[in-house]
């Protein structure tokens, strides 16, 4: 039988540190880091007390001083100290001198001797028989003219002394701290390393040709560890090669088209008068509105809100019919229309069966295309529809309508329950549509970038605007308020309450503005996080984190929803103070 001399080949000893366990060098290093930081501890324990205490000695040589300074007097040529005079307080001694440097009263320490010349005021330090002192002067002058010195002098031994217990303390605190680092760590890195060890057994089992039907099953693990555990359980049961998805930092772009293009005409409306409730609870919001809409116009609907916008685009689908008007639409008109409070959608069926559903020509990846546009990818496609969120069916009916090939779209808060990434896609996409568009949003940066005409509905009417939402503010602030026909003479009482009405309307704009200000300073910082998060999660350490990415698009969907409501703010307080 002939040899296999690639499973004979001589087994290389391994290197050095490929011979050491992990698991040793984990904790050698923990310890070794344990120790340096209970080292440093130490020395800044010492260096402070030390600090500290030559400070405090300083401070009461310096106060018993000038305690005995006011305690001193000269009478006929002679000076006497008075009865506070202390010539021991605090471990301080005080002496004192006359003019020519003769002492006067008081002792030094026990085996201190000195030659210091006086000094006035200058604190100082001397070594005597191995000892160190402080030493402070201070110079006194009496009301006849005459002068003495008083002197301090201290023993430092205190610091020293400290400095001997931090140092008999770190004697008996390293070893201890040496010992619990080394039990700790192996504790800590045999609990860490445990699906390591068991993939390792496993691995060797299935090189010899043993039992494959073993699996980890870890539960009362970390997070990453259980993560492995269960990739490594997929691996053994499906034992192939599995190639690992490309991760997307941005969903993809994309396209809305469409086949064949309407007359000039697409929308023409005369005389529309719509209303909501019925009976005595008839609300009436819109007034005889006329407007004409052509082949690529793209049309933004804004009002505060329950001024009809949502109303209106009903009423021109013909899903609910007006009081009075006539509503025509063109021939070609092929429509699609969002609506963001209803859900048709079959729950039993996946997002991927729903879009087939939908297009059943098509193949999987355009359908795959559309949904991760709209923030559903990977598996998210073999949910079932009911298990979504109210946020992610949302953006399965976005997707659905992305595919429709409509020439004209209807759409009512199609950015509500986006993430950031997928409002760029949409807004990218319905500013390149070349079909028309009628849209109702509050979304701030849409109405800028999107729409090319403006309908307002304000206290009942339907004003037109050309250009954008900022086109339609300087418009607003141009227009400014209608002057009034030759006012009739008043009586005192009528002008007072005037006044009175104009103070109150002076006031609610004030706190209009200041509440505008705030919004809009909310957003940018809103804005501004989002984008430092998006970069964190750019980020190839944070890609190969999976609870991080969890815990930032958490935070995203938060911070979403606070600048979502920050935008329906800032545009009503816009919308008020325009009609104001």
């Amino acid at each position: 039988m002939a040899k296999n001399n690639s499973s004979q080949a001589p087994k290389t000893r391994p290197k050095f540190w490929e011979a050491i366990s992990v698991k040793f060098i984990i904790i050698f290093w923990f310890t070794l880091l344990m120790v340096i930081v209970s080292a440093l501890v130490m020395v800044f324990m010492l260096t402070v007390s030390r600090l500290t205490m030559e400070q405090d000695m300083q401070r009461r040589v310096l106060s018993g001083v000038k305690a005995n300074s006011n305690d001193l007097k000269c009478e006929n040529d002679t000076i006497q100290a008075k009865g506070g005079f202390q010539y021991y307080v605090n471990g301080v001694y005080c002496l004192i001198y006359d003019a020519n440097c003769n002492k006067v009263a008081g002792e030094y320490p026990e085996g201190f001797y000195t030659n210091a010349g006086f000094e006035d005021g200058v604190l100082r330090t001397a070594e005597c028989g191995g000892k160190k002192y402080y030493i402070y002067d201070s110079y006194i002058t009496f009301k006849n003219g005459r002068h003495a010195w008083i002197r301090g002098v201290s023993l430092t031994t205190t610091t020293v002394t400290v400095a001997s217990t931090v140092a008999k303390v770190a004697s008996y605190v390293l070893p201890g701290v040496v010992v619990a680092s080394a039990i700790g760590g192996y504790f800590i890195t045999r609990a860490a390393l445990k699906p390591i060890d068991e993939i390792t057994k496993m691995s060797d089992e299935i090189s010899e040709g043993r039992d494959l039907s073993r699996r980890l099953n870890m539960r009362n693990v970390t997070m990453e560890a259980y993560i492995l555990a269960q990739s490594y359980d997929k691996m053994l049961e499906r034992l192939e090669p599995i190639e690992k998805p490309h991760r997307r930092l941005k969903p993809p772009k994309i396209r809305l088209e469409f086949e064949t293009e309407p007359v000039k005409d697409v929308l023409d409306v005369e005389g529309l008068t719509i209303a909501v409730g019925s009976g005595e609870r008839e609300r009436v919001l819109l007034v005889n509105a006329e407007f004409n809409i052509q082949r690529g116009d793209k049309v933004a609907i804004i009002g505060p809100n329950g001024s009809g916008k949502t109303t209106l685009l009903r009423t021109l689908l013909s899903a609910q019919p007006p009081i009075k008007g006539r509503i025509t639409w063109g021939r070609g008109v092929k429509r699609s229309y969002y609506d963001q409070g209803s859900d048709h959608l079959d729950q039993s069926l996946t997002v991927l069966d729903t879009m087939w559903k939908a297009y059943p020509r098509l193949y999987e990846t355009p359908l795959r295309t559309a949904l991760g546009a709209m923030g559903l990818t990977g598996e998210d496609a073999h949910r079932l529809v009911g298990q979504l969120s109210g946020g992610e069916r949302a953006r399965l009916k976005l997707a659905i309508i992305c595919l429709a090939g409509s020439n004209v779209l209807v759409l009512d808060e199609p950015t509500n329950h986006l993430d950031l990434p997928s409002k760029e896609v949409l807004q990218q996409a319905l500013a390149e549509y070349e079909g028309t568009l009628i849209i109702v949003s509050h979304d701030r940066y849409l109405l800028d970038r999107v729409p090319n005409r403006i309908f307002a509905i304000e206290q009942g009417a339907l004003h037109q605007y050309k250009g954008g939402y900022g086109a339609y503010l300087r418009a607003k602030a141009e227009l400014g308020p209608e002057r009034a026909a030759a006012p009739q003479p008043k009586t005192e009482s009528e002008q007072k309450k005037q006044y009175n009405r104009g103070k109150e309307q002076r006031r609610e704009d004030a706190r209009r503005r200041k509440e505008y200000a705030e919004a809009e300073t909310l957003i940018h910082t809103l804005e501004e996080e989002l984008e430092q998060i998006k970069t964190e999660m750019a980020r190839d350490s944070v890609q190969n984190d999976y609870q991080r990415l969890q815990e930032l698009c958490a935070l995203i969907e938060e911070k979403q929803g606070l600048l979502d409501s920050a935008m329906e703010r800032w545009l009503t307080l816009s919308e008020e103070m325009g009609n104001n």
